[in-house]
């Protein structure tokens, strides 16, 4: 008697653009580490992910402290304006 992810999900989204949404709906900012693969390779989602949220928030790329493995020391924060 589970809901159909249909039913709770909005046509034309898939769910991580929605849990993302709804994330910036509760909180004023989200953040994502690590930005490369386990391969130590930037992932090719980076900057699809920045291209669609940066029309209605703002986003950045900054530099931590931490690295959570080889190439893995940046993190992308998405904020509300």
């Amino acid at each position: 008697m589970g809901m159909k992810l249909e039913k709770v999900v909005p046509w034309g989204r898939n769910i991580d653009e929605y849990r993302a949404i709804f994330l910036l709906r509760m909180c004023r900012e989200v953040r994502l580490f690590p930005l490369c693969g386990l391969d130590s390779r930037e992932s090719e989602l980076t900057k699809q992910v920045i291209e669609y949220f940066s029309r209605d928030f703002k986003t950045e790329i900054l530099k931590t402290d931490y690295q959570f493995q080889k190439g893995a020391d940046k993190m992308l924060k998405i904020q509300r304006f």
